[in-house]
């Protein structure tokens, strides 16, 4: 399930935009690119994130 998407059914509403609840540096911190494979997302990290984008959704005007 994709970042957006998890956090706005976790907020309860959409966001404004593609844009306006994760930054890329932040995406860079959870993904590790691998060549010729999937990339490695860390779990760990990704929630922490997931939490921080549902406030962010919840919190937009």
């Amino acid at each position: 399930m994709s970042l957006k998407w998890e956090g706005a059914q976790c907020a309860g509403k959409a966001p404004k935009n593609s844009y306006s609840f994760v930054e890329p540096m932040e995406l860079g911190k959870i993904i590790s690119a691998r060549p010729h494979s999937p990339h490695l997302i860390r779990a760990k990290e990704a929630q922490e994130l997931l939490s921080l984008v549902v406030q962010r959704i919840s919190e937009e005007a």
